[in-house]
C-alpha cells in the first residue's frame, strides 16, 4: 500500500516485525526504519528530500490511527498500527536477547 509514492509495510504481528528487524540487523549496513504518521505524510508532500528518505527506508510502519484509516479508505484493507514506541520496545527485546548494545543520542539532557 502506498501514500504519496511511499510504500507502507503491512506487518501483521510482532513476530513478523521482529523477523524484519533481525534481518536488518544481520544485513550489517545502515538501514532506515520510519514510523509514518499524518505529519510525515504532510511533510513528504512539501519536502522532496524527506519523501526520498521515506521511499528508501527498508521498513515504513503505519504510526497513527490517521494513516491506518487513510489506507483503509484508499485500499479497502486494514493495516496494523505500529507506533515508534512499539518499535522501540521490540528493538530493546531483540537487543536483550542478542546481547547487543544500544546507544541513545540526543542534543540536550532533556531529550535524552
Amino acid at each position: 500500500m502506498y501514500l504519496n509514492d511511499i510504500k507502507i509495510n503491512n506487518i501483521k504481528d510482532t513476530a513478523s516485525l521482529e523477523d524484519k528487524l533481525l534481518h536488518l540487523i544481520n544485513y550489517d549496513k545502515p538501514s532506515i526504519v520510519v514510523t509514518f504518521n499524518l505529519d510525515f505524510l504532510r511533510i513528504s508532500f512539501q519536502n522532496s528530500h524527506f519523501k526520498e528518505i521515506c521511499q528508501r527506508a527498508k521498513i515504513v510502519l503505519a504510526d497513527g490511527i490517521g494513516i491506518t484509516i487513510l489506507l483503509k479508505l484508499k485500499y479497502g484493507r486494514s493495516i496494523k498500527r505500529i507506533t515508534g514506541n512499539d518499535l522501540f520496545k521490540d528493538l530493546l527485546k531483540i537487543a536483550d536477547k542478542r546481547k547487543l548494545k544500544i546507544a541513545l543520542v540526543g542534543s540536550t539532557q532533556q531529550s535524552l
